[in-house]
């Protein structure tokens, strides 16, 4: 074997492992996401609220966080 060899298929080692820790975080942030949001429904909003029922929550003395 070539010199060259071993340092193109470690190189090539080297990205695949870079791109499988990429794709693990990817996954697990997302199976994390949706299991929380499986388990607590109660945070989930699917719209966004408008003024009149902010207005009301900050009557209530309620603070939303809009992203």
């Amino acid at each position: 074997m070539k010199q060259s060899d071993l340092a193109m298929y470690a190189m090539m080692y080297f990205v695949y492992a870079m791109f499988a820790v990429v794709l693990a975080y990817f996954a697990a942030r997302f199976l994390h996401q949706y299991a929380f949001m499986k388990a607590n429904m109660r945070f989930v909003r699917y719209h966004k609220p408008n003024r009149k029922v902010i207005k009301q929550a900050e009557a209530k003395g309620k603070k939303f966080i809009i992203k």
